[in-house]
């Protein structure tokens, strides 16, 4: 069995300390001017913070591997802090690429997340693409309070379709866990793998990629609600299905008599070019506060 390679990352975001900041705050965005107060990594990740990424006060980090990917072995652990009033985007500049594992080997990556009050936290990567005999494992854990904001977008493709590989890996697992003020809101789960009875290939019938996308938080709740009306309306009885890309929208609750606070998006797609279609059209309005496109030109 090959030895475990175990890669570290760690981002803390605080107010950038300047005299002209806070009231420039004031006139545009309820986020500070947000600047990096610590970070580090180890080899093969690294986080790119380009000072001139954002035209807001958004703080925008690329996640990068060396070689584009994961290798069997490898296992990420990130962790990172939002601090009071702060806005981050978490990004990547291209898909995530799982490479093929031997049996029995595994690659993953551990997200830890802490949104502090007030703060805004951007979770919009690429796709996750695994290889052939790939085996992959992900977990992100948000732990955020009542004032704070997420977005957070999970989402994969069948494998490297343009070489005939779909859905041929050996097994993806992934968790995303949300915490508000200590108690959970959301718990989601998915596993995928073939078995006696069904293959991925067959259970997912022509559909490519699948995604998931939640927004959570006060200062976000426009972008929710118009969400969760457009996607709840009733369609006009004469309509057309459109069976190539399937979403639907519900909302979150902390508990079964509270307010919603956030919705849930979730999507079925043949390709990967619709999904980006649809995201960049329904979080349109986050765009100014994040200062920039993080899919444009893909």
């Amino acid at each position: 069995m090959k030895e475990v390679r175990v890669v570290t990352g760690r981002l803390v975001v605080q107010p950038r300390h300047s005299a002209n900041a806070g009231k420039l705050l004031e006139k545009s965005t309820p986020f500070s001017t947000s600047d990096v107060a610590d970070i580090h990594y180890t080899y093969p990740l690294k986080i790119l913070t380009p000072r001139f990424a954002s035209s807001s006060e958004c703080l925008w980090a690329f996640l990068v591997t060396y070689g584009g990917g994961l290798v069997q072995g490898d296992q990420i652990h990130l962790n990172v802090v939002v601090g009071d009033r702060c806005s981050l985007l978490i990004t990547t500049q291209a898909s995530t690429k799982v490479y093929t594992c031997d049996a029995g080997e595994q690659s993953g990556q551990t997200f830890d997340y802490d949104v502090n009050a007030g703060a805004l936290l951007s979770i919009l990567p690429d796709p996750v693409v695994c290889y052939a005999n790939a085996n992959y494992s992900q977990k992100q854990v948000v732990r955020m309070t009542e004032s704070s904001n997420l977005v957070l977008l999970d989402w994969l493709t069948a494998g490297r379709m343009a070489r005939g590989e779909f859905w041929q890996f050996t097994r993806l697992q992934t968790s995303n866990e949300i915490f508000v003020d200590g108690e959970l809101l959301l718990v989601d789960n998915i596993v995928l793998c073939d078995n006696s009875v069904l293959t991925i290939k067959e259970g997912m019938l022509k559909y490519q990629i699948i995604a998931l996308c939640v927004i959570v938080g006060p200062a976000l709740k426009d972008i929710w609600k118009k969400i969760v009306e457009t996607l709840s309306a009733t369609k006009p009885y004469n309509s057309t299905p459109q069976p190539a890309l399937l979403k639907s929208a519900s909302t979150l609750q902390s508990s079964p008599n509270s307010e919603p606070c956030g919705c849930v998006v979730r999507i079925c797609a043949y390709t990967t070019s619709q999904v980006y279609l649809e995201l960049q059209e329904m979080l349109k309005p986050l765009f100014p506060i994040l200062g920039g496109n993080p899919f444009e030109n893909k």
